[in-house]
């Protein structure tokens, strides 16, 4: 399941991306886009496409959305959460699509998968990209931060992931950013469970990250997304994360640095320890 807004130009690699891991059906609410979201969308044979033109905010940040989903094609099945800038990846990807991740957690008695965002940039200013839709985000931004990902212990007894570009480029002394990097994208969804972007879905699973969310938030159109972004006031905390984005975008816009990585699959990020093997 997808919530899109004018997410013509990152969707076409998204779905991709997700078709050769197995996704033969995609359910994606379009929430009343400007651009040729919807058009490029009811184009695709293998997409249901929604539409609201109702308070993305308002909506639990899409979760009221994807709960009442979740009620039409029914609980007690596994499904994939994500947003149109997101690409899932997990060890030996490669041969095992996501009935086999599927089957195994299942076997193993855990029900959604931690996958942390982890932000993804090329290594020059974003505004010479060029990124056309179509294109590998993959190629187009294919570096993340090395050195910067660290874990901490939640008072609640769980461990989170910090770090990476926006926290490294955003920080002051006075003044520091984190932002939640905790997702659980895939997940044996049961009536009753709550949709949570940023928390997992089962209070008790204690689990390492056994996968990663690629973000594809660096791109050409960086600026123009943070504006409408602040002008809309949708997302949390009345957008306060986008207006800390606009006054530092400069920053942002050249994320490259000495630490940058380039990612080479899935064991790059084991490597460095931000994700760990698969239990196959």
């Amino acid at each position: 399941m997808i919530v899109a807004r004018n997410e013509e130009l990152r969707l076409p690699d998204c779905l991709r991306h997700h078709r050769k891991l197995g996704v033969d059906r995609f359910v994606i609410v379009d929430n009343d886009s400007s651009d040729g979201t919807s058009s490029y969308l009811r184009q695709q044979p293998d997409v249901d496409l929604w539409s609201t033109r109702n308070s993305y905010g308002e909506s639990g940040f899409g979760g009221w959305w994807y709960y009442s989903l979740a009620e039409q094609y029914g609980f007690g099945r596994w499904y994939l959460l994500i947003d149109a800038d997101e690409l899932l990846v997990y060890p030996d990807m490669e041969n095992r699509g996501l009935r086999d991740v599927a089957r195994r957690l299942t076997e193993l008695g855990v029900y959604a998968m931690r996958a942390p965002m982890i932000d993804m940039y090329p290594d020059k200013p974003l505004d010479s990209i060029e990124y056309r839709a179509g294109d590998s985000l993959i190629e187009a931004c294919p570096f993340f931060d090395g050195d910067s990902y660290y874990i901490i212990q939640s008072q609640k007894g769980r461990t989170l992931m910090r770090g990476g570009p926006r926290q490294r480029l955003l920080s002051t002394e006075e003044r520091p950013f984190t932002v939640s990097l905790e997702k659980f994208p895939f997940r044996f969804w049961v009536d009753g469970t709550p949709f949570r972007h940023h928390a997992s879905p089962f209070p008790t699973l204690r689990t390492p990250p056994i996968g990663a969310l690629l973000h594809f938030k660096f791109l050409d159109d960086l600026g123009s997304r943070i504006d409408a972004a602040v002008s809309e006031g949708e997302h949390w905390n009345g957008a306060a994360e986008y207006i800390r984005y606009k006054e530092k975008y400069e920053a942002l816009r050249s994320p490259f640095y000495e630490g940058s990585a380039r990612y080479e699959g899935p064991d790059s990020l084991v490597r460095r320890g931000i994700i760990a093997r698969f239990p196959w």
